[in-house]
């Protein structure tokens, strides 16, 4: 029994962001509300699922699915406080349209709750999402002097801080669709059920949960001021970036019931002599761990208070990577370097074999000066996290490393034919882990992609012809390919 998917009518309209309050003709500086800004889109979706044996038949016309939703952008002007702190509010409001609705009514002879669907296009209503936030941010310098005689001279030190506040009232409301069913179960216990009756459709209904909360984030710059040893006149200087981005983020949710204040992440990524990337991050977690019923939990209390530490770490990453990459030019003349050079200059048609002699029949090219642009990468990655068991009446950490090492390369042989090869070797098991080989040859209006992975859980290979035009690459193509769920895993 075949079964098909239609999606029709699908329309979408908008408009694009205007200034209701700006002057065409103005005098003077701008005013701060000629920064208001408004912008609409809207899209309606009706679509339909159902096997052939359903097609019109009682019912089939109910099972369309349909929705509308409306997204207002609204641009409420920034300004500057005291000169140097900035400040950005902003407001968001959404609307959905529904057309049909589910009820929930629960049924004493099976002892379930069921739904009971309506018609489409039997009701309307309409959902709204709304909240509002606004940020404040601003920059601290600050510069430490060792002299201009010294290697290094000065080290600069940025600090970013930025708060910001949001809120979002409670849209779990009978307003927005949500009901609570009470009913008596087979045991005779009273239950209740909250439930949303335009859940189902096209588009989604705001979720229940209100917040009121204050996120803080402080960022890092370090930047050093070195003597050029290049420079011949001993007074030259040139700057080096110790680390480009140091940052720490947190918040606190004033409306939530518990465990309001947010983890503590840390974030921080800097190079080295522009070649050797390094990037990190680590959260924390204020709440503490504890036994409950046999099992460990996380519970609304501050982990200092629990003998845990200020802070608990929960995963922590590092990653290294070191790149290069090279034109792969022979030196040599291959016509471009003269003067209005044609492109067939570029290469010669060779007719007889260069060992043997032999002709041939319609000749081959020969390349005069070909450019064989080239790229390595290695890259390292370190990976810690935690988890808590119970064993022996107690609470256990298990600590988790992963280790790995990899190397990828690229290789352009001709102008359309490229090879890539992706590798790496985990530390921890001292063995490969994933090994992918692949190449790409460009025939102008069709592509053709190999790959294979030769070893491991994720032992494959594909083959691919498809066109290059966006319009036709889902019509014309062919694949052939193996499957990892072949291997037995």
């Amino acid at each position: 029994d075949s079964s098909y998917s239609f999606t029709l009518p699908n329309l979408t309209l908008s408009v694009s962001r205007f200034y209701p309050f700006k002057q065409k003709n103005r005098v003077g500086k701008e005013k701060f509300y000629e920064k208001f800004s408004l912008g609409y889109n809207t899209s309606f979706q009706n679509k339909i699922n159902f096997k052939a044996s359903e097609f019109n038949k009682p019912g089939f016309w109910d099972k369309f699915q349909n929705g509308m939703t409306h997204n207002f952008q609204i641009g409420l002007p920034n300004f500057t406080l005291m000169k140097y702190i900035n400040v950005t509010p902003s407001v968001s409001y959404g609307m959905n349209w529904f057309f049909r609705k589910t009820e929930k009514e629960y049924n004493p002879d099976a002892g379930k709750v069921e739904d009971i669907k309506g018609k489409a296009f039997g009701t309307f209503g309409a959902t709204h999402n709304y909240s509002g936030s606004i940020s404040m941010s601003t920059r601290l310098y600050g510069m430490f002097n060792f002299g201009k005689h010294r290697k290094v001279q000065a080290i600069r030190h940025v600090v970013t801080p930025s708060v910001s506040a949001s809120f979002s009232p409670e849209k779990g409301t009978y307003f927005n669709g949500w009901r609570t069913l009470t009913y008596i179960d087979k045991n005779g216990k009273a239950q209740t059920q909250d439930y949303n009756i335009y859940a189902g459709n096209v588009g989604s209904y705001p979720s229940k949960g209100k917040t009121a909360s204050l996120n803080l984030s402080l960022g890092n710059n370090f930047e050093a001021k070195v003597r050029d040893l290049k420079d011949t006149t001993g007074t030259g200087t040139k700057k080096i970036k110790l680390i480009d981005n140091l940052n720490f983020t947190t918040g606190y949710n004033f409306l939530a019931e518990q465990f309001k204040m947010s983890n503590v992440g840390m974030t921080m990524n800097t190079s080295i002599f522009g070649k050797l990337g390094i990037s990190g991050n680590m959260n924390f977690d204020p709440y503490a761990m504890e036994v409950q019923e046999k099992r460990v939990v996380r519970v609304n209390k501050f982990a200092i208070t629990q003998g845990q530490g200020l802070l608990r770490l929960n995963t922590a990453t590092l990653s290294l990577s070191y790149s290069l990459s090279g034109d792969g030019k022979i030196n040599g003349n291959d016509g471009t370097k003269q003067a209005g050079g044609n492109p067939a200059d570029h290469y010669t048609r060779i007719y007889y074999h260069p060992i043997t002699g032999e002709y041939i029949p319609g000749g081959y090219l020969y390349y005069m000066n070909p450019n064989v642009p080239w790229s390595l990468n290695f890259n390292y990655s370190f990976r810690y996290s935690c988890n808590y068991q119970y064993a022996n009446a107690d609470m256990a950490k298990v600590n988790n490393y992963t280790q790995t090492l990899g190397v990828s390369g690229n290789i352009k042989l001709t102008q359309a034919l490229s090879m890539q090869l992706t590798t790496n070797f985990d530390l921890m098991a001292m063995q490969m882990s994933a090994t992918q080989l692949s190449a790409t040859y460009d025939l102008h209006c069709f592509n053709i992609n190999v790959s294979w992975i030769p070893n491991g859980k994720w032992e494959s290979w594909s083959f691919r012809i498809q066109a290059n035009a966006a319009a036709l690459a889902d019509i014309l193509k062919f694949k052939k390919s193996s499957s990892y769920w072949d291997n037995g895993f």
